[in-house]
């Protein structure tokens, strides 16, 4: 690999673990929201528990599945975690949708909330579907002898 393609590949991987770590900042941030809004159902309104206690597992699960892909050790653990993570985001938005129906009086925080998790939808589907292009070219690229990359034969 010529130093030009390593530094490339070094800034994809740094660029990545950065929007990682922005991810999980946020998601923290919306666990904690979806907790309180949790709370807040459960005291406050006659929303079924078992809607709210949904509510509250997709909710925090996003940001526990996102702390798990900052750890991943490849881009095809890193692309299933954030998939757990796109699909508790959509979970999470129709159980809000639920609530918003049945309880029109939590309609602001709901809509704040579902906000959030549609921007999580957005994010994630483009950056798993990143992820996956990038293993699909991999594996396009690879060859019996070893690996291609950038044009190059790295291997046996």
């Amino acid at each position: 690999m010529s130093n030009v393609e390593m530094a490339h590949s070094l800034l994809i991987q740094h660029h990545d673990m950065a929007q990682n770590e922005s991810f999980s900042k946020r998601s923290e941030r919306l666990a904690l929201r979806i907790l309180r809004f949790y709370r807040l159902l459960r005291r406050r309104t006659d929303v079924p528990p078992y809607l709210a206690d949904q509510l509250l597992r997709a909710g925090t699960s996003i940001g526990a599945n996102l702390q798990e892909a900052v750890s991943a050790y490849s881009r095809k653990e890193l692309a299933a975690r954030q998939s757990v993570a796109l699909r508790e985001s959509r979970e999470c938005r129709f159980w809000l949708f639920l609530v918003g129906q049945d309880q029109p009086q939590t309609s602001a925080e709901v809509s704040e909330l579902s906000e959030e998790c549609s921007q999580f939808v957005a994010m994630l589907t483009t950056s798993v579907r990143k992820l996956k292009a990038k293993r699909k070219k991999k594996t396009d690229n690879e060859t019996e002898d070893g690996e291609t990359i950038g044009g190059e034969v790295v291997g046996p």
